[in-house]
């Protein structure tokens, strides 16, 4: 069959190593490999390179923009000793309403990038965003949230919880993707401007993951970037109450309904989409009002394609799906 019904293409699997379709392990080199024609698909580009990419390669490669699923989002540990106040829905949806999530994503993701307000990926059947609130940047609200909550603003312009403590609280992050490590950093600024000190620490992916895992004390909020599940399974693990001793989280937030929204998602005892789909809605509107952790953005895939590659374009859930259809043209 390959012989007549595509004689001028080969599968790619049968062509070269499977490297030269898949990608680099690490999704910094994709671009170079691909300039050097050692790959012909590249996904990931950094939203810096994609114009040099473009002009590089001109009419022998196509590049395709999917909406990203992937959520990057602020934990914030309610068990923190270091920052009690937490533990107060007021305080964390304070630190929602302080940060100008638009006006940081356009200089560091060149437009590639979008708000999230949930868990439930925004391409997912069954995301449903009624009802949730956006939390648009608003410093005065934040304040006023952070004074119903008992802090009082002190002579150096920062608020001082009940006991009298100073609000200072350190955001780690991993220092693995720079564009989230300068998204963060510009965090800072913006806490210090509705009364709040930020100390950023920028570490190795594997040490903040190593100490989420360990469920350390001392972190008192991280950013991380996870998500992207169109049929949410994940949240289980991410939510549940039963979860929160072994997951990958750090933030200790339980809710009795929130665990039963989460059981009826993904086990009944009415698995009809209908049924899924009304029960995820009450898990995000659940976690959206009770900020444990405050979603902030979802960047935006770039996928590059070279024109010696015939493939289905890529989807949101998958830039590399049906590969056993993908095929090279042969010289």
């Amino acid at each position: 069959m390959l012989g007549t019904a595509r004689p001028r293409l080969v599968p790619a699997a049968l062509r070269g190593s499977v490297r030269c379709v898949l990608g680099c392990e690490d999704a910094r080199h994709d671009d170079d490999a691909f300039i050097t024609g050692e790959l012909t698909n590249a996904s990931n580009i950094p939203p810096a390179d994609v114009d040099d990419l473009r002009k590089r390669m001109g009419a022998t490669a196509t590049d395709f923009t999917i909406k990203g699923t992937a959520f990057t989002y602020l934990g914030l540990n309610a068990h923190s000793p270091n920052a009690p106040w937490l533990a107060d829905k007021r305080v964390r949806q304070a630190l929602w309403y302080g940060l100008d999530i638009e006006t940081m994503l356009k200089p560091i993701y060149l437009g590639l990038a979008h708000r999230v307000f949930a868990y439930t990926p925004q391409e997912s059947w069954a995301y449903d965003g009624t009802g949730l609130e956006r939390y648009d940047f608003d410093p005065k609200r934040a304040r006023s949230l952070l004074e119903s909550a008992g802090a009082t603003m002190g002579a150096d312009g920062l608020y001082r919880w009940r006991d009298g403590r100073a609000m200072t609280m350190r955001i780690e992050v991993g220092n693995n993707m720079g564009a989230r490590v300068t998204f963060v950093q510009a965090m800072q600024a913006q806490y210090r401007d509705i009364g709040i000190k930020a100390d950023i620490a920028v570490e190795p992916f594997p040490a903040l993951l190593a100490r989420n895992n360990a469920h350390e004390s001392g972190v008192d909020g991280y950013v991380v970037t996870s998500g992207g599940d169109p049929e949410v399974t994940d949240a289980y693990e991410f939510f549940h109450s039963s979860q929160q001793d072994t997951n990958a989280q750090n933030f200790w937030f339980t809710d009795p309904e929130l665990d039963r929204a989460l059981d009826a998602g993904l086990f009944g005892p009415d698995c009809s989409a209908v049924a899924r789909r009304a029960a995820f809605h009450r898990m995000d509107r659940i976690v959206n009002e009770a900020a444990p952790v405050l979603f902030m953005y979802a960047g935006d895939t770039i996928s590059f394609r070279s024109s010696k590659l015939v493939a289905p374009p890529p989807l949101p859930f998958g830039t590399r799906y049906d590969i056993e259809k993908w095929w090279l043209r042969a010289p």
